[in-house]
């Protein structure tokens, strides 16, 4: 099929999904993927997934997609799909690994303008680089693998250090978006039967992950303030040096008390300094968690939404009620399972990465005592110095005061990461285990 250059947009509720298998054969559909694909389920059912595939999406994004997903996790991106008649139709679409081996694919109107035209712009230029390693007789694998690393420079040139990094700010501003813009999760109060029970536990389900990401985002806000903080006072040991003709006067023995401090200080300096490269490091690896923990949940959510949908379209008794043997339902529940699973196992590395922080800073906190007890004992000295030697003392004091400072805005921060508590999931497992029971 070629395009024809129409376009037909996906409504903000129209959430659909497919089923394939580990070689991406697609297995099963929703019936809004049938009507905005515009081919039939018969079609679609056996035909390899790229059958949408718009030939303008550069190779290197299913590159990276299958690189991905053959490592077992989950991806999420921006993708220009072809549909039957030759219209483009534009989507978000998250990939799940299935414990079958196959993959789950959801996929939800683009919202986020900002980043949906970034990475069209990305997918333009490592088009461009694949077309030219085509013309230069490069094979399609390694054109791909070419328009892979385009994108991965030009995310960088963004400000993105990896794929996932993306992924981790895109799922979940799109989720959001989403769901600010949707009438809401569906519903069939009057329903009655299984799959109307199994829709209101979805509901309580939904509200429930609402809630952890609450919480996340929370978590996501504490430790940017303790970046801000850790680089405040980087920056702080970085400017403290002191000036070469005032270290020559530490050396006149009439001031021996202020050297004394100094050296004090500067070892203080030196042990400080070791607790916020300690700090720094479980920085990286907090705001990497809570960001992938971010990424599941919304995750998580989307696949919620989707099963409500498609129960809905079951209960209605429309073409989805070819699913009475619940085939879908229990892959759609697999997935929310799956991923709540895997989030609860990271909640441990969590709480680990937010005490190694609390440690860290109380440490340093520990070092800057002793020369902010030394500064009273030189500031009376002062009027007793040369004139010449005064100008020390402020600049020693000064300096003192400006990393206790900063270590008291960080010591409170460093409480809430003490008082965080990891999310109890045994509630909202049994809530996904008893969409199994019906």
């Amino acid at each position: 099929m070629e395009p024809t250059g129409a376009q037909h947009d996906v409504g903000v509720d129209e959430l659909f999904f497919s089923t394939t298998d580990s070689k991406g054969v697609i297995e099963r559909s929703n019936s809004v993927f049938t009507r905005l694909s515009r081919y039939s389920r018969e079609q679609l059912v056996g035909s390899p997934h790229n059958i949408i595939r718009h030939p303008l999406m550069p190779g290197g994004a299913f590159y990276a997609m299958w690189a991905t997903l053959e490592a077992g996790k989950p991806f999420a991106a921006y993708v220009h799909n072809l549909a039957a008649d030759g219209s483009r139709y534009d989507v978000f679409a998250t990939i799940t690994p299935m414990r079958d081996g196959g993959y789950l694919s959801v996929r939800t109107r683009p919202m986020v303008q900002g980043l949906f035209d970034a990475a069209d712009a990305i997918y333009a230029q490592a088009f461009d680089a694949e077309l030219l390693a085509r013309n230069d007789g490069m094979n399609r694998h390694d054109a791909a693998v070419v328009g892979a690393n385009t994108i991965l420079e030009l995310l960088a040139g963004a400000g993105y250090a990896s794929y996932d990094d993306f992924m981790y700010e895109a799922l979940p501003e799109e989720v959001a978006a989403r769901e600010a813009a949707s009438a809401g999760i569906a519903r069939r109060d009057d329903a009655w039967g299984d799959e109307a029970n199994m829709l209101r536990t979805v509901h309580f389900i939904f509200d429930e992950l609402n809630s952890w990401m609450v919480r996340m985002d929370e978590l996501a806000k504490l430790s940017g303030q303790l970046q801000a903080a850790s680089d405040s006072l980087q920056q702080q040991a970085a400017s403290d040096a002191i000036p070469a003709d005032l270290a020559i006067m530490l050396t006149r023995p009439e001031l021996a008390t202020v050297k004394q401090t100094v050296d004090v200080w500067q070892q203080m300096q030196m042990m400080i300094n070791s607790y916020l490269a300690e700090l720094a490091h479980s920085l990286r690896e907090l705001r990497f968690t809570v960001a992938q923990n971010r990424f599941q949940i919304a995750l998580s959510r989307l696949h919620t939404t989707m099963l409500a949908q498609f129960l809905a379209e079951v209960i209605d008794g429309g073409e989805a009620a070819h699913a009475l043997n619940h085939d879908e339902i229990s892959l759609l529940r697999e997935a929310l399972e799956d991923g709540v699973t895997a989030l609860a196992r990271s909640q441990s590395n969590l709480q680990n990465l937010l005490s190694q922080a609390a440690a860290s800073i109380e440490a340093a906190m520990r070092m800057i005592v002793i020369p902010k007890q030394m500064t009273p004992i030189i500031q009376a000295q002062a009027p007793t110095m040369p004139l010449d030697a005064r100008p020390l003392i402020p600049m020693i004091v000064d300096a003192i005061e400006q990393w206790g400072g900063a270590m008291d805005q960080m010591s409170s921060v460093a409480e809430a990461c003490k008082q965080y508590t990891s999310h109890d999931v045994t509630h909202l497992l049994e809530l996904i285990g008893y969409l199994s029971s019906n």
